[in-house]
């Protein structure tokens, strides 16, 4: 328990990064907040807008802009917050500057090459509303998606978080309500322009923010440099790639397994949801790991092991928040919302937040293996998430009504999560404490027993009301969060000029 008269000291320059680092954070996620806010809302109206067949189309669509951009852009961050802010860190401006110029360049080669690849992958969709324009459109977004990585990343190694801020509302805004207007004025075959237009406009903004942080001297890396530099992030792009498409590629794998479009559209939407809910957690997590990195070169590796599991720990509440919300609101509340063609993805998305859940639990290790420069381990993990996921969809993802493509998906999800946590403890017997979610997540999936009962909105809020409280229960008594944990949070946020010493004292004693 923490001690309630504890003592303060004045932040000294190590301590000063967990201070900078959880105002960071709250200051991004904060924004975020508000991102979500919009995105939730536009989440209500494009579906809606669309109907449910042509949202899956959209769904197909963005789902290779996702995909290729992630295979492009996985990677950049890892760099800019490892490398680049170690040399600034140690005032070498001038290598500092070079790697940006490095990563900003060889993004916008990769990125011509993949905006091709990705215009011949829409056209092998078998779908005919793919045809050779919406092609070039998609090419156009994969290009300023990818060019626009550098700069957005520069920011987070510099901490920015205003900025961040900005372009965070900006990106959850700009192309579901252009494309929004496109449809209601053209129709769908204005879709992909107005989704171009977005991610241009986007990628602009993230250069002209950026500007005054950007070092752009003569010369580039010495070879030797480079190529532990490129080395680096290659076999993190591929590890962190291969994992993260692995669910913003389902529609497209559907669609090229000749799946009816009613039921892309349902994994679509539980995919839009999800991403939703991961991009208020990215983003957090982006602005936090320069600061681990911080830390674990002042700190030594223990220190940021204390911070990735509370980071793990908390995101997988939030997860599993979501997902009581979720299924305490959807019998009544999703086709009020989206109509009743999307009644049957209910239990597609209440599926969905447990694929979710394994996956974060996962990428936390994974970025583990990350920090101590071993991204081998990752592309191991996702080697078997695939193995357990093509085997069983080859098997049976046709049938059924889009459950079961959901229940493949977790399936490879939970090998993922499984070989990452074996691996992490046999190499650096390291534990994020993740089982200690266990609880709450019973709790959670206690609230299916009741889902005939939850037609109504009265009902739907007794029941939340109860579920709260018993979760919150189960969180603390499961030790998920711990009372200190918040304290020092709380603590952070509201003085930050000063530095709580329970958390160090109660994890000495641990």
């Amino acid at each position: 328990m923490p001690d309630h008269g504890q003592k303060t000291m004045p932040l000294q320059p190590r301590a000063r990064e967990a201070s900078r680092a959880t105002r960071g954070v709250a200051a991004v996620a904060a924004g975020q907040v508000a991102s979500l806010a919009l995105s939730f809302i536009l989440a209500l109206i494009i579906p809606r807008l669309l109907g449910s067949q042509d949202y899956g189309n959209w769904a197909v669509f963005r789902s290779v802009i996702d995909f290729i951009a992630l295979l492009c852009t996985l990677g950049t961050h890892a760099v800019l917050s490892q490398y680049y802010v170690e040399a600034a860190a140690r005032g070498d401006l001038l290598e500092s500057g070079l790697i940006f110029k490095t990563v900003a360049v060889l993004r916008f080669a990769v990125g011509t090459a993949a905006a091709l690849i990705g215009a011949l992958l829409l056209l092998a969709s078998r779908n005919p509303l793919m045809d050779g324009q919406a092609a070039g459109f998609l090419a156009i977004s994969i290009l300023a998606r990818v060019g626009g990585v550098a700069p957005l990343m520069l920011l987070y190694a510099e901490r920015r978080t205003g900025r961040i801020v900005v372009l965070n509302v900006a990106q959850s805004a700009l192309v579901p309500a252009l494309i929004a207007a496109g449809y209601a004025v053209g129709g769908f075959r204005l879709v992909p322009p107005a989704c171009a237009l977005g991610d241009t406009v986007f990628a602009a903004g993230c250069w002209v923010l950026a500007a005054p942080f950007i070092r752009w001297p003569r010369g580039w890396l010495a070879r030797v440099r480079f190529r532990e530099i490129a080395s680096f992030g290659a076999v993190l792009a591929v590890a962190h790639t291969t994992s993260t498409a692995y669910v913003t590629m389902a529609p497209y794998f559907m669609s090229l397994a000749g799946m009816s479009t009613l039921l892309i559209g349902r994994v679509g939407l539980a995919v839009r949801l999800q991403n939703i809910l991961l991009g208020l957690l990215w983003t957090a997590g982006g602005a936090l790991w320069p600061s681990i990195t911080v830390m674990r070169e002042t700190e030594g590796v223990d220190r940021s092991v204390v911070w990735q599991s509370l980071f793990c720990r908390l995101g997988g509440v939030l997860i599993l928040a979501a997902a009581g919300i979720f299924m305490a609101v959807a019998g009544w509340a999703v086709p009020l919302v989206w109509g009743p063609d999307f009644i049957p993805a209910i239990p597609v998305i209440s599926l969905w937040f447990g694929m979710t859940l394994s996956f974060w639990v996962g990428i936390r290790y994974a970025l583990f293996g990350q920090l101590m420069k071993n991204p081998a381990v990752v592309l191991k993990a996702s080697a078997w998430m695939y193995a357990v996921f093509a085997s069983l969809f080859l098997a049976f993802a046709r049938r059924g009504s889009g459950v079961e493509t959901v229940a493949i998906l977790l399936a490879g999800t939970l090998a993922f999560m499984s070989y990452l946590v074996f691996s992490v403890r046999r190499l650096w017997t390291v534990s994020l404490h993740a089982r200690r979610l266990l609880l709450p997540l019973a709790v959670t999936l206690g609230m299916v027993y009741f889902k005939h009962w939850l037609t109504t909105p009265g009902r739907s809020l007794i029941a939340l009301a109860v579920w709260m409280g018993v979760f919150t229960l189960s969180v603390f008594a499961s030790r998920s969060l711990r009372g200190y944990e918040v304290q020092e949070i709380i603590a952070a946020l509201r003085h930050p000029d000063r530095l709580h010493i329970a958390s160090q004292t109660v994890e000495g004693q641990r």
